[in-house]
């Protein structure tokens, strides 16, 4: 998994370990998650559908700012 801020903070990398992981900086948020059977992700309490942006098990998306 990687989570990259506005500001180009590399926020996480690598693999992320089982449980909850809260991150903070500047939205927007580019993820890139490597696995999505195994991930689940919110937003403002809100939960992602990361089938809207998989192909085949990877996801790639942009969180905050722009209308998500």
């Amino acid at each position: 998994m990687e989570v990259t801020d506005a500001g180009g903070a590399r926020l996480l990398f690598g693999i992320a370990e089982s449980g909850e992981e809260r991150l903070d900086g500047e939205a927007p948020y580019d993820i890139v998650v490597g696995d999505t059977r195994n991930v689940g992700i919110e937003y403002e309490g809100e939960p992602v559908n990361l089938a809207d942006y998989a192909r085949g098990s990877v996801a790639r998306l942009t969180l905050g700012d722009n209308g998500e």
